[in-house]
């Protein structure tokens, strides 16, 4: 899903709206085990509120980026604590993006709420 269209979600149902990338390759019942087809993961699509989505993320799922209908041009202390669960769970992400409305896309991680170009 491009940004243009989750950015078309957040200004019409006025909702947060995380999109997550989740590997082809899981651990069910304490074995790695590829669940998806030969060409790798799939995207998920998360709807929350106004002000807040939750989403799954962990060793097999990346938060790549959401919205902020609320218009907020940083990332929030539970944004940045969700980066750094995800890690401690075994993610490699290190950075996602936020889009806010209106406003540019920018990047944050889990210890700096806005990444400047």
């Amino acid at each position: 899903m491009c940004d243009e269209k989750i950015r078309t979600l957040s200004r019409i149902y006025q909702k947060e709206f995380g999109l997550v990338y989740r590997t082809g390759n899981r651990v069910i019942k304490g074995q790695l085990k590829r669940t998806s087809n030969d060409h790798g993961g799939d995207y998920l699509l998360y709807e929350g509120t106004y002000d807040k989505v939750w989403v799954k993320v962990d060793h097999a799922h990346m938060f790549i980026t959401h919205t902020h209908p609320n218009g907020y041009e940083h990332a929030s202390e539970p944004d940045m604590t969700l980066m750094r669960n995800a890690s401690k769970l075994g993610s490699k992400q290190i950075v996602s993006s936020i889009i806010p409305l209106p406003g540019a896309k920018f990047h944050f991680t889990a210890t700096n709420h806005r990444l400047e170009p």
